[in-house]
């Protein structure tokens, strides 16, 4: 951590962490910032180097051409070249999780760009997670998750099921793929703390069992969670939190029939005995099938479904 001396002299830091403000200005008035240090002129050839190592890779593999140097240069906005200053600071440990960034008006004398272009770059910071703004608070930085990365797709992902009903199969699919592994890794992890916490989510559904349908779909959700929090790998619990609020947003009904409610409760038994008994195999296996008979039974309504739709239509 930088220590927390006279505010001059973190601006001074800061400055010389964000050195090289001048090309930006170079790039909007022909060269004012002719005086670039040698640090930064080190750091622009450093810089220059990996972009020829990257072109040359890209070569190899026959994606594209250097052109002997040739190519058209592209211009770009004030507000990306920004974007890749800051995120190099953060990727190099610069601002590490939990520091602030400079203030508005810092990254704007120490770039030497205006506050539309600073905004901007911090706003597609934001949207990729790494850093978090607050209203009268200079932005921070924070530490990568599994959950932050997975809910950037939150808003694609609807989209994708909302235009394309082919997505929600595959979901589905993916689902059942997924779970499958997740139970049979828990039978292999999990101890009498998981089992007993499993138990009692267990025990919350049948609680609702004909008293409150949104308790019991809530429930059934939580069994599934925890299943995957057996597995202790964050990227298991995101994924599978994701997925599941996915389905339960555009058919709930693949989470839950009525009619069945007692049918899931002994299902889930299954799978939790399965698991109790460190039974990676049948805990897989009664997985499979819990998930086989929802589909079943989903695809199964869709027809009836549409089969009422085209009767109502010749009425």
């Amino acid at each position: 951590m930088r220590s927390g001396g006279a505010s001059g002299g973190v601006r001074g830091a800061q400055a010389g962490k964000l050195a090289g403000g001048a090309e930006f200005r170079d790039n909007r008035d022909g060269g004012a910032g002719a005086g670039v240090g040698v640090g930064v002129e080190s750091a622009m050839r450093a810089a220059r180097k990996r972009q020829t190592a990257r072109a040359q890779v890209r070569d190899n593999d026959g994606v594209g051409s250097t052109m002997g140097g040739t190519g058209k240069i592209v211009k770009r906005k004030l507000s990306n070249e920004v974007f890749d200053r800051l995120y190099e600071l953060i990727r190099s440990g610069d601002y590490p999780p939990g520091e602030s960034l400079p203030s508005e008006r810092e990254l704007m004398e120490s770039l030497g760009v205006g506050r539309p272009a600073i905004r901007e770059a911090m706003q597609s910071l934001e949207r990729q997670g790494l850093i978090s703004i607050q209203h009268g608070q200079r932005p921070k930085v924070l530490q990568p998750t599994a959950s932050g990365l997975i809910s950037q797709l939150d808003l694609t992902a609807r989209h994708m099921l909302m235009q394309s009903p082919e997505s929600l199969e595959h979901l589905k699919e993916a689902r059942t793929f997924f779970e499958v592994g997740m139970a049979q890794r828990a039978a292999e992890l999990a101890d009498a703390a998981d089992v007993a916490r499993l138990a009692a989510l267990l025990q919350r559904q049948r609680s609702a069992l004909n008293e409150d349908c949104e308790a019991f779909i809530a429930a059934d959700m939580a069994f599934h969670r925890g299943i995957a929090a057996v597995t202790r790998n964050p990227i298991f619990t995101a994924t599978s939190e994701a997925m599941l609020g996915w389905l339960a947003r555009f058919h709930s009904k693949v989470l839950h029939w009525e009619g069945n409610e007692q049918t899931t409760l002994t299902e889930h038994e299954g799978i939790l005995r399965a698991i109790e008994a460190h039974d990676p195999a049948a805990a897989a296996q009664r997985m499979a099938d819990h998930l086989r008979r929802a589909r079943a039974l989903y695809q199964s309504a869709a027809k009836e479904a549409g089969a009422r739709a085209g009767e109502s239509l010749l009425t």
